[in-house]
């Protein structure tokens, strides 16, 4: 079997069928007796038998003409089905995946940067519940996975928190203590200074476990640390401020 056969008539040969099908309806409404609409259109009841006694499509000119208009009508319908069909890809192979353009999440970005959710540097979330378009709304919870150390506060949460108006509220958890108390923050200052200290009793913690320092009380324990040591950790504040855009 050639291509251009199994491109071109394989996928026609259901309407012949329909053209077949509504040519013996022509052929019905034909035979039916009287003159005007109505009467032959209640007459075809009587005569579909008739019509269909035989394989052979209707010949006269009404029944090809109804066979005609019916395929025609039943080919356009499924065109414009296919062609209204927003997810539908041809050629590809169900279940394919594919990467997202800036078309594709257009509709859920809010015009305004501050209103959105940051997921990655170029892609964005509207924090509106309810968009023009209710379809679009779309789930605002985040889970950020990644090990000690990988970035999870500095790359996502960060930047989060830093574009936010109004206030802020922070409640850190732990696998081994579970949540902490929850903190309040009306400025970006104040957050950047609570989630400095957060990072600073972390890494001082880690490097008094390193240093064999655990029996020492923790308040002592950046005094316990190497002068150098304490100058790189105290160093990296500026450093924080000036990625974050905070005036210290």
């Amino acid at each position: 079997m050639s291509d251009k056969i199994r491109k071109y008539v394989l996928p026609n040969l259901p309407y012949l069928f329909v053209f077949w099908f509504f040519s013996k309806i022509g052929t019905a409404y034909r035979i039916a007796p009287g003159t005007d609409f109505g009467t032959k259109l209640m007459g075809m009841l009587d005569t579909f038998p008739k019509a269909f006694e035989t394989y052979w499509p209707g010949l006269g000119s009404i029944d090809l003409l109804v066979g005609l208009a019916g395929a025609a009508g039943v080919y356009l319908l499924i065109q414009s089905k296919i062609r209204q069909a927003k997810k539908f890809r041809r050629d590809a192979e169900y279940g394919t995946a594919r990467f997202g353009t800036k078309e594709d999440i257009k509709p859920f970005v809010d015009p305004k940067f501050q209103n959105n959710v940051i997921l990655t540097g170029t892609e964005f979330l509207t924090m509106n519940t309810r968009p023009k378009i209710p379809a679009n709304a779309r789930n605002l919870n985040a889970c950020v996975i990644g090990s000690s150390g990988s970035g999870k506060t500095r790359f996502w949460l960060t930047p989060q928190l830093l574009q936010a108006h109004g206030f802020v509220k922070l409640q850190c958890y732990t696998a081994s203590h579970g949540f902490e108390e929850l903190d309040t923050y009306t400025d970006s200052n104040s957050l950047f200074e609570g989630l400095w200290e957060e990072w600073l009793s972390l890494n001082v913690f880690l490097l008094a476990r390193e240093m064999q320092l655990a029996d020492v009380l923790y308040d002592d324990l950046f005094n316990n640390l190497p002068k150098e040591k304490q100058s790189e950790l105290t160093g990296r504040k500026d450093y924080f401020a000036k990625k974050a855009g905070i005036t210290l």
